[in-house]
């Protein structure tokens, strides 16, 4: 009897266990003929994070090589194709609000929280190509 039980239940442990979280997507900005993130400042974030507001924030050094590199490669050609608007920070400003390891980071930021944040030694797959960047962040967002 225990063992048709388990083979019942099995099923369903695998499959709860194997979900993550499920986040709605969410809609963000577009820009007709926007090219490269729009640069913001600490009063900026503040502000949306205060308005509830549902964005993508690109955090970023200005001395970085691997945030040059993926803003070549990857980000910029997203936008450019998508016309997604994607914030950017200095690293410097946001330090003591969200929790990331390295540059270049992502943060997914719905309804004022952030739902999400990935960096390059986290997972460097999605910092590698336009096509690698749009499966990650299509998870979370549509336009």
């Amino acid at each position: 009897m225990r063992k048709i039980i388990w083979y019942l239940l099995l099923p369903f442990v695998i499959l709860l266990s194997s979900c993550g979280p499920m986040i709605e997507k969410f809609a963000i900005e577009t820009q007709e003929g926007i090219k490269e993130p729009v640069k913001i400042l600490r009063a900026d974030y503040d502000t949306m994070i205060s308005e509830g507001k549902s964005f993508v924030l690109y955090i970023a050094s200005s001395t970085c090589s691997s945030c040059k590199k993926f803003s070549t490669n990857a980000l910029n050609p997203f936008i450019e194709e998508s016309n997604v608007v994607i914030y950017r920070i200095e690293t410097y400003l946001i330090d003591d609000v969200i929790n990331y390891v390295a540059t270049p980071a992502i943060s997914i930021i719905k309804d004022g929280e952030v739902v999400n944040t990935v960096n390059m030694l986290d997972n460097e797959k999605h910092f590698t190509s336009k096509k690698n960047f749009k499966s990650y962040i299509t998870r979370y967002v549509t336009y």
